[in-house]
């Protein structure tokens, strides 16, 4: 079983900028039975993250179009 877990789109995944979500994510991946089998998606410019299992999506930023689009796109 795989499981993915798609971060928001303003949401760091990262210990100096973390916000709600990434820390309940970062707590939840330490204590669960399948933290082997979680990828976790999201963006972020910061280099420093907490989990080796997370894959950066790069968007960018265009004034024409819609950011969260692109995002869910790429994470397809």
């Amino acid at each position: 079983m795989k499981i993915s877990i798609l971060l928001p789109l303003k949401e760091n995944f990262s210990p100096s900028y973390a916000g709600a979500v990434s820390l309940f994510i970062n707590d939840t991946l330490k204590s669960s039975k399948f933290r082997n089998d979680i990828i976790v998606f999201g963006h972020t410019n910061y280099k420093k993250k907490f989990s080796q299992k997370y894959f950066n999506i790069d968007i960018k930023k265009n004034f024409f179009s819609s950011q969260n689009k692109e995002y869910l796109k790429k994470f397809i």
